[in-house]
């Protein structure tokens, strides 16, 4: 099984978007970017604890200012 995680620049984006998907009541969880997938930033990510859509979170984020670098699966054992 596989979780998708949208992928920030950094910690603070991160609290940041997690803030702003809890007001719109989309729960998510930080983790660190899988190392093979960094960009060359602090590499933090937002996983959704509901199966709210990724697509959805994403477009608010990105309206409220939080930079978007990209989405990946991290694979759940």
């Amino acid at each position: 099984m596989s979780k998708e995680l949208i992928m920030v620049p950094s910690v603070t984006y991160a609290n940041k978007g997690r803030n702003i998907l809890s007001s719109f009541g989309i729960l998510t969880y930080i983790e660190r970017t899988p190392k093979n997938l960094k960009t060359g930033s602090c590499g933090y990510s937002l996983g959704l604890y509901t199966q709210s859509d990724i697509n959805s979170a994403i477009e608010i984020l990105i309206k409220n200012g939080i930079k978007v670098l990209g989405v990946t699966d991290r694979v759940v054992l």
